[in-house]
């Protein structure tokens, strides 16, 4: 017999778990011998066998069908036996994980729409970390070139990396707090607030991009406004809050009714589907066709512009078209247009779709740091940053005291060998 860390008596003779309030165990001491004697008494309340993993649910979410014991799962109609489920204290039943992964990685919804196979996990585990490094060199490279955080779209693009690389942190770490029905609905919360604020931040973008190439007459140039920018993170962060708080006001008031839950099953999200659907699939699907519209609001004042400047100056077209091109993609990056992959492969039921959409949709801030980064620009900032740094080490070797001749004769030959290999690099 043992305690398991989630309040559970597991007993070997039948290999199964039980709840600890429903067991007694009772010891005799024999004062002549240290050995003693335990005895373990079992409420009669059913046992779940040790095979299956046991998570917490409201008795609200289920009803009783049938003369055997069986529970059917309201939200999704799952059925549960009554060998797989416990009924706890405070209202609770401890079910066997029955909820699927779908949508995506590390979250639950109902059983209809997709189920992740070992190798999609597995995919998105390697790409979700490929996108995190990309979005930490991008944050980095904009914290360390003033240059090129003059605009507010390029601060706009930082607040973007950053809560992007939280939001797929917590993706892949936030399983860790399923044991915990309170870490897990916070880990849910925290998560729900993140990828909100990752599409409205988006949408934000969009929106100064639309104000900057939008007009076809002028073209208005975003500065460094703090007024503004306070007002563009205000809008995205309280827009994110706003819907957060709602639903945790909701579920913690009347969840138990709506079948509104944060946490619970296997995973750290959005436990139930209609709550999922309303809380993050309906507001992102707006986010997403506000970026839509203003994207193409955003291309046709840039075509407008290069057919205007192109009439001022003489230049190859095919070239041209490649570099507005280029700056259409850059600009698509920003807008998380891989998600609308996830609606039409959620209601396609195609498994090929899922495939794609998580390759897409986890490299995010990879696209981010292959449009914005990679470059000649960037690539010349960085350049001339390690030439100034070692600059700075030569000169401060140079005025570095000798401190006998041997050595003084051997850094004069190592700044000579240095003169001349800068020379001959000049």
């Amino acid at each position: 017999m043992s305690l398991s860390d989630s309040a559970y008596i597991y007993v070997n003779s039948t290999d199964s778990f039980y709840l600890e309030h429903t067991v007694v165990v009772e010891t005799t001491y024999n004062t002549d011998s240290p050995e003693s004697t335990s005895t373990v008494t079992v409420c009669h309340v059913g046992n779940v066998s040790s095979s299956c993993r046991l998570a917490p649910f409201n008795k609200t979410l289920f009803e009783v069908i049938g003369s055997l014991g069986q529970l059917r799962y309201i939200p999704t109609g799952d059925i549960v036996q009554a060998g797989e489920y416990f009924r706890g204290q405070n209202g609770t039943i401890h079910v066997c994980e029955f909820l699927p992964q779908n949508g995506t990685v590390g979250k639950n919804n109902t059983r209809h729409l997709f189920q992740y196979s070992t190798v999609q996990v597995y995919l998105s585990y390697i790409c979700v970390p490929i996108s995190m490094l990309a979005l930490m060199v991008t944050f980095i490279t904009y914290c360390t070139f003033p240059v090129l955080r003059k605009l507010m779209s390029s601060k706009l693009v930082m607040a973007l990396c950053f809560t992007l690389f939280f939001a797929q942190l917590l993706l892949l770490t936030g399983g860790m707090a399923v044991p915990s029905p309170e870490a897990c609905a916070l880990v849910a919360i925290l998560s729900h607030f993140l990828w909100l604020s990752v599409f409205f931040i988006s949408t934000t973008l969009a929106i100064d991009l639309a104000k900057t190439f939008g007009n076809q007459d002028t073209i208005y140039l975003s500065t460094n406004s703090a007024k503004a920018l306070c007002c563009y993170f205000g809008g995205a962060l309280g827009l994110s809050a706003a819907v957060v708080l709602t639903c945790v006001v909701l579920t913690y008031a009347k969840g138990y009714d709506l079948h509104m839950q944060y946490g619970g099953g296997s995973s750290c999200w959005i436990g139930s589907g209609t709550m999922n659907l309303f809380a993050f699939g309906v507001p992102v699907a707006i986010a997403l066709l506000l970026n839509g519209f203003l994207f193409i609001r955003t291309v046709r004042g840039l075509m407008e512009n290069e057919k205007i400047s192109g009439r001022l100056r003489e230049k190859s077209h095919s070239a041209g078209n490649r570099k507005q091109l280029r700056i259409y993609v850059r600009i698509s990056t920003l807008m998380g247009f891989t998600w609308i992959l996830g609606y039409i492969a959620a209601f396609a039921g195609v498994s090929v779709l899922w495939y794609i959409f998580i390759i897409l949709n986890s490299l995010q801030g990879t696209y981010i740091f292959l449009a914005f980064v990679v470059n000649r620009r960037v690539y010349w900032l960085w350049r001339e940053s390690f030439e100034r740094r070692r600059a700075a080490a030569s000169t401060t070797f140079e005025r570095m005291p000798m401190r006998s001749k041997g050595s003084k004769n051997t850094a004069s030959t190592a700044l000579s060998h240095s003169s001349k290999a800068d020379d001959n690099r000049t």
